[in-house]
């Protein structure tokens, strides 16, 4: 899968995720991955570099199975091995040989292997080599090579810049007894939203007042008429009192509505423009801002897309928009 990844996408960006991801349900290690579909050249310049690597690799097998046979098993030289193999070995060409194995075990060799015999270098990597000698099961996918050998090749020509992060909160953490909110370094949520009708916000206000107000003449209306009645007995006196307690309720309740409207219309005064968020605010820093739509007076008006910013990084998500090149 991940050889068939890297041959037909170009992998932008991995994200690692906390454990706790899917917890309760499962505690494993789960990544994002972000890639793009390679175009057909891409694809077919993957294929030129894994067969040129590839040949490379069975020209190498084939001489190290030759060197085994002679320092190793002490066999005759044979006629049928690569005539390369033969003419080093006849004219002592020893740094050929040797070059020829270190090429085979690449990042296997270190420095202090420098001064070991030829014998040496294929008995102590004797394991290494039987290794990278095995080729796919899926011969019809990767040929007859080492697929991890010829990707490491392959990889160093295609070589190119992967974004990796880490999140450690990722918005919630999930028990057997619940859900609870927590911090989310992946992205952050508008909140505030780009556009927002001030008519339609200030007339949602008007439209409750103007309802209230009428509810008060009503009230009003049944105490003044009870009122003027000339008998009052207990009975209208509760029903006065009642009433009273109703229109002073409303009345306050018009009040706060009132103030609540006004403090409104300054909040979107200075936050909006011809009904769109001004672009002082678009990055959603102003923690004002964001207040009065996530839980404040405004809450009924917010956006929960997520925020796609432009020049702030606060998220991952920011900071892959600002490092990630897509095509």
């Amino acid at each position: 899968m991940r050889l068939f990844l890297f041959k037909y996408f170009n992998i932008k960006a991995v994200i690692s995720l906390p454990n706790s991801t899917f917890e309760p349900f499962t505690s494993t290690k789960t990544s994002l991955l972000f890639a793009q579909k390679k175009n057909k050249k891409e694809v077919e310049k993957w294929n030129e570099l894994w067969e040129k690597y590839g040949k490379e690799w069975s020209l190498l097998l084939t001489r190290i199975n030759d060197y085994n046979s002679y320092f190793v098993e002490g066999k005759e030289l044979n006629k049928k091995w690569a005539k390369d193999v033969i003419t080093d070995i006849e004219e002592g060409n020893i740094g050929n040989i040797t070059k020829n194995i270190k090429r085979f075990l690449k990042d296997y060799i270190s420095k202090e292997d420098e001064e070991l015999s030829i014998k040496e270098l294929l008995t102590k990597f004797k394991m290494e080599i039987i290794n990278l000698s095995k080729y796919e099961k899926e011969t019809n996918v990767f040929g007859f090579y080492n697929a991890w050998w010829v990707f490491g090749e392959v990889s160093k020509e295609l070589n190119y810049t992967i974004f990796m992060a880490e999140a450690e909160n990722i918005g919630y953490k999930r028990t057997k007894r619940g859900e609870s909110l927590m911090p989310n370094d992946l992205y952050d949520l508008e909140y505030a939203p780009n556009e927002l009708k001030y008519s339609d916000v200030i007339n949602s206000y008007v439209g409750e007042i103007n309802d209230l107000t009428g509810n008060l003449e009503q009230l009003e209306a049944e105490k003044k008429d009870l009122e003027d009645r000339e008998k009052q007995n207990v009975v209208t006196q509760k029903k006065t009192d009642k009433l009273t307690e109703a229109v002073n309720a409303l009345n306050s309740l018009l009040e706060t509505i009132a103030a609540e409207k006004e403090e409104v219309e300054n909040i979107l005064t200075t936050f909006y423009a011809n009904d769109l968020l001004k672009e002082e605010y678009e990055e959603r820093t102003d923690m004002e801002l964001i207040s009065q739509f996530k839980n404040g007076l405004l809450s009924r008006y917010r956006s929960d897309d997520i925020l796609l910013r432009k020049t702030t990084v606060q998220t991952i998500l920011d900071a892959i928009r600002q490092e990630v090149v897509w095509k």
